[in-house]
């Protein structure tokens, strides 16, 4: 698809003005096509993974429309790269958040002594008990603590209501800690 000469020509400051002014997406388009390659790069160098770097790099376009028509952008390039790095910044702080959730988790009252253990062996005793767990509260168990999901998208992803979400993970973490508790 060719791109119109008018958006080759316009600045990014020009272009972000105009989408913020009309929702002209073929300004989108064009910035896009200019930062999408920067923008993934910088995500591959700080996620270190192709498709959360694919996925982060949708989102942020999607946040910069969002917050075009908000912000009187003077330096599109480095204003392009703070929301980049901050985007991916925040996904590594969820996903510290949930590996210490699962090691508190795994270490929570069913492993007494920890010199016997480590990481490693903690995360083997938890998926060799979920593969006790009935499957959906195996599912929503796996899909928080290993994939890092928030309760409210297990939901969509699963198409269970957010109470039913909730539930499976209550019981599926009161079973493993029995099923762990008999095992230390």
């Amino acid at each position: 698809m060719k791109r119109k000469q008018t958006y080759k020509s316009a600045s990014d400051e020009q272009l972000l003005h105009a989408f913020a002014e009309n929702g002209n997406t073929g300004c989108m388009a064009e910035l896009w096509h200019r930062y999408s390659a920067l923008v993934y790069g910088l995500c591959l160098r700080m996620l270190k993974n192709k498709q959360d770097s694919l996925d982060a790099v949708s989102a942020i376009f999607e946040q910069i429309m969002d917050k075009a028509a908000d912000h009187q952008v003077r330096h599109a390039r480095s204003w392009i790269y703070s929301l980049s790095k901050n985007h991916c910044l925040a996904i590594l702080r969820k996903q510290q958040r949930r590996r210490r959730l699962f090691e508190d988790f795994a270490r929570d009252e069913t492993i007494t002594n920890e010199d016997e253990y480590t990481g490693s062996e903690d995360v083997r005793l938890v998926k060799q008990a979920m593969g006790n767990l009935p499957g959906e509260q195996a599912t929503c168990i796996r899909l928080f603590y290993f994939d890092g999901y928030s309760y409210a998208e297990i939901s969509t992803i699963t198409g269970w209501p957010l109470d039913k979400v909730k539930s499976h993970m209550q019981n599926g973490r009161r079973m493993l800690k029995r099923k762990l508790a008999l095992k230390s």
